[in-house]
């Protein structure tokens, strides 16, 4: 995830033809510490994970329990293509 993280936020959604106003209700579920973590990175990183739309609800509640494993999925899916 080395691009602006808002800006490769934007391009994943359109890239997998998701509804922003659909995502950003899922992300409202979101509890991320933005004094630590960058809040579009940690999207990105949930938007990358994700096959289809309806899969984001259950990567953020992972996400609430346990971020870090979910930046790392995100790494190590980026890092093998």
């Amino acid at each position: 995830m080395r691009k602006d993280p808002e800006k490769l936020y934007f391009e994943l959604i359109t890239d997998k033809n998701y509804h922003l106003e659909t995502v950003e209700i899922k992300f409202n579920k979101l509890n991320v510490d933005t004094m630590k973590y960058n809040l579009f990175q940690v999207k990105s990183a949930i938007v990358f994970l994700s096959r289809f739309e309806n899969e984001i609800d259950s990567i953020v509640n992972k996400a609430n329990s346990d971020l870090l494993s979910i930046l790392n999925a995100a790494t190590v899916k980026e890092e093998r293509g």
